[in-house]
């Protein structure tokens, strides 16, 4: 992020390099110019993280807010706008894969006979032990108001029905409030942890 501004007949300059810590970079179309009050404009910033690890795929997307404030740009908020576990390309392949891991947990296992060998090695005895993911699909979204004086907008934050570890989500709405003194939104602990 980068602004310029005329103060005491200087030219100020702000730069924020905001950088994403996975690989995916952060495009034009995935910057928004936001009015917070009516002298703050800012940027929302939508950041992607990728992560593959055995037998799982988490996807998520951020909401970053930054503005200008102090002579930098600082981060007033971050939030996700999608954040999603699979484990075998759906929801409903996520969970079948899942349901057949428990069923197979729940049964007991015969002894190889007498002199024959284990027919698992130790890393797939290993790897049958490790339990798959839960499907966790959620998506949130956010507006604010139009600003009319100095003080900053509320973000209205909305998740939208989806699942949670296998389990059904409602849709939900937060008012989340500007607060002066830390120059934040404080955001509620349902929107910090999304995975719990």
């Amino acid at each position: 992020m980068f602004q310029v501004s005329w103060n005491n007949g200087q030219l100020l300059e702000y730069g924020d390099a905001r950088r994403p810590s996975g690989t995916d970079p952060v495009t034009p179309e995935r910057v928004l110019f936001e009015a917070f009050s009516a002298d703050v404009r800012g940027w929302v910033i939508k950041t992607k993280d990728l992560e593959i690890s055995d037998g799982s795929v988490l996807d998520s997307t951020s909401n970053v807010v930054l503005a200008p404030a102090d002579g930098g740009i600082a981060v007033l908020a971050e939030f996700y706008g999608a954040f999603n576990i699979l484990g075998a390309g759906s929801c409903e392949e996520t969970e079948r894969l899942h349901a057949s891991w428990k069923q197979a947990q729940g049964q007991p296992r015969a002894a190889p006979a007498e002199g024959e060998a284990n027919a698992m090695s130790p890393e797939e005895q290993a790897d049958d032990n490790i339990e798959p993911p839960r499907c966790t699909k959620l998506r949130w979204t956010y507006r604010t108001d139009p600003p009319v004086d100095a003080s900053f907008t509320p973000l209205y934050v909305t998740r939208k029905a989806g699942m949670r570890n296998g389990d059904p989500v409602a849709a939900k709405t937060w008012k989340v409030m500007f607060d002066p003194k830390s120059h934040t939104y404080l955001l509620p602990k349902e929107l910090k942890d999304v995975a719990g």
